[in-house]
């Protein structure tokens, strides 16, 4: 959160303190050679850079930077689609369930194929 005001100077990037959670949340489940806040503060920093590289219209002008571009970046650095980064911000009681839902059509799928149902 400190870098905030360098990017703002730097870039005009304006950055949500909810995208600041999200760049370290993704980071730490996608960026496994780098260590925290390393990792969350350069893809902050190119996210930022991209934003101002894209935009249209007035330079000078202030953006927000935006979840879109962060996702983005992160899946040019690593190769994991978008679905796969979206999955890493559940929360591990969200993930139990999704994975018993998943066992349970498993089984039931099982059970179809075989006839029992």
């Amino acid at each position: 959160r400190r870098r905030r005001e360098h990017w703002l100077k730097f870039h005009r990037v304006e950055i949500p303190d909810e995208l600041i959670d999200k760049a370290v949340e993704w980071s730490e489940a996608h960026i496994a050679h780098r260590k925290l806040p390393d990792k969350a503060i350069d893809l902050l920093d190119e996210s930022c850079a991209h934003v101002r590289a894209f935009q249209k219209g007035d330079q000078e002008q202030t953006v927000k930077l935006e979840l879109s571009v962060l996702r983005k970046v992160l899946m040019e650095w690593t190769g994991a689609s978008g679905q796969t980064i979206d999955m890493a911000a559940l929360n591990k009681d969200d993930k139990r369930s999704l994975e018993q839902v998943i066992r349970v059509m498993n089984t039931t799928f099982a059970d179809i194929q075989q006839g029992k149902t």
